[in-house]
């Protein structure tokens, strides 16, 4: 079972992330400056791990409440203290998935040194689980078509 708390994501493609730390260290404005470097739009996690789930052959992740996440998470983390192991399926990971918002400001970063995200959260999915299904790390090929919020 895959489950996620309700809340936003807000995802940056790889490529993006690197096209902009490379843009600040390569401009002089930027030195000693803190920048966001976030993807262009903000999803829902249902919208976001259901590219994942579907990698897995899955047909979407289940979205709990927060009250519910907690308690599962803290067992799991409990579980996993027990045998000795620490893991980031915990109560922090879900109230930091939770969150209402997960709009960052790419602003500043777009001012200073032109960083302006080109890969959507679909390019960007498709991209990654194509190199996943190629390593032998996702169980079916990706599709073409978006995953939805189910």
């Amino acid at each position: 079972m895959f489950m996620v708390p309700e809340g936003m994501f807000g995802p940056v493609y790889i490529d993006d992330l690197v096209k902009g730390i490379y843009q600040s260290a390569m401009s002089d404005d930027a030195s000693g400056e803190i920048f966001n470097l976030s993807g262009p739009e903000q999803v829902t996690n249902q919208v976001y791990f259901n590219y994942l789930a579907q990698a897995q052959g899955k047909k979407h992740v289940t979205v709990v409440n927060l009250a519910l996440a907690l308690k599962l998470t803290r067992f799991i983390e409990w579980c996993y203290h027990l045998v000795g192991k620490t893991t980031d399926i915990n109560p922090s990971t879900m109230r930091m998935l939770s969150r209402k918002s997960a709009a960052y400001s790419n602003e500043k970063a777009q001012n200073i040194f032109g960083y302006k995200p080109e890969f959507t959260l679909q390019q960007g999915m498709q991209h990654a689980l194509q190199w996943a299904y190629e390593q032998g790390l996702c169980k079916e090929e990706p599709r073409t078509d978006t995953a939805t919020a189910n």
